[in-house]
């Protein structure tokens, strides 16, 4: 890598970091009070290194442990090693060697049919394809996203953990 390119990475590297810090220090600042303990595992798969980072910031900050990956390939090895644990999978529709987020649920669903999905995009809902039985039923988050709705989505999808996902409609 050039002197250059290694310049960029390191200016990227340290503008994600400030971006973490502040969104770490406003989620602290508006909702600590409000946040009951939780310690839930949730698998999350963005490929975007910026939304990946705030989006894992954002959910530690609020108790939860989340595995990060930005590829198919990537969730699939955490998933072997961690699949008892993780009760969320927040899967981007457009994950990098993978038809879609969606694919990915369906994949690991068939392993685990109580396993929570939501599924986040900058793109339409529609993006998933012609599987609208499984999109229709599965949560969806629009990026840009908040925090705030990011932990009401992952909030509503845990407290479904109760209900059987057929059951869902």
């Amino acid at each position: 890598m050039s002197t250059l390119g290694l310049d960029l990475a390191l200016a990227r590297a340290e503008r994600l970091r400030n971006v973490v810090e502040q969104m770490e220090s406003a989620t602290n600042l508006r909702c600590r009070e409000t946040s009951p303990q939780v310690t839930k595992t949730i698998l999350l798969v963005e490929d975007d290194i910026e939304v990946r980072e705030i989006t894992r910031a954002i959910l530690r900050e609020f108790g939860y442990v989340v595995l990060t990956a930005e590829s198919e390939c990537q969730a699939l090895w955490l998933w072997e090693r961690h699949h008892l644990e993780i009760k969320l999978l927040i899967a981007d529709m457009m994950i990098p060697n993978c038809a879609t987020g969606l694919d990915l649920a369906k994949k690991l669903r068939a392993e685990k049919p109580e396993l929570k999905v939501l599924i986040t995009s900058g793109f339409s809902r529609e993006i998933g394809g012609d599987d609208t039985s499984f999109l229709a039923r599965t949560p969806f988050l629009q990026k840009p996203y908040t925090a705030q709705s990011l932990l009401g989505s992952v909030s509503r999808c845990l407290e479904e953990a109760h209900q059987p996902h057929s059951a869902r409609g």
